[in-house]
């Protein structure tokens, strides 16, 4: 094993290959087909496991598969992007996307969407701050998500307040 601590926390975000490239591009096409393909036993598992049986379904194949298409996208990413970016894209896009939108076709798409803008903004602040680009996409991804977190609450705590004064006054 001879590779360092810090490419592997933080991968070579602007060193990528076009080999890394084509190996991603592989990954995600099986993982888009799979996940197009076992949607309904990926919502049934999702939710109740048991239902997903009772419906036919096999929750115990829809979890492995699952697992599988995970470890595949994360493995595909490690050498590239490296594990902090991998798991700050994994975590950060989708918490941010279930705040705000509840139908999981929508939520996938808005999830896209955050990791887009993080990656995009990550090596825009990176170039001209000088920061390690994965680390500050995946930085940009968490913050995305308590920024998010935070407008939520204030509207949720501001429209609570409307309510309550609206009952008051009636």
């Amino acid at each position: 094993f001879t590779t360092e601590v810090t490419a592997l926390l933080f991968g070579d975000v602007l060193g990528v290959t076009r080999s890394d490239i084509n190996g991603q591009f592989v990954a995600a096409a099986i993982v888009v087909v799979a996940t197009i393909g076992l949607y309904r036993p990926f919502m049934a598992l999702t939710f109740n496991a048991i239902k997903a049986q009772s419906l036919g379904m096999h929750p115990k194949a829809a979890h492995l598969a699952l697992m599988m298409l995970l470890a595949i996208s994360i493995v595909a990413s490690f050498q590239a992007v490296g594990t902090l970016l991998v798991f700050g894209l994994l975590v950060g896009p989708p918490a941010t996307a279930s705040l705000l939108t509840r139908r999981v076709p929508v939520m996938m798409i808005v999830s896209m969407l955050f990791g887009a803008l993080a990656v995009i903004a990550g090596l825009t602040i990176s170039f001209h701050a000088g920061t390690a680009g994965g680390a500050t996409m995946a930085g940009l991804s968490v913050a995305g998500f308590f920024a998010v977190l935070l407008v939520t609450e204030v509207v949720r705590y501001l429209s609570g307040r409307v309510s309550r004064a609206a009952v008051r006054s009636a």
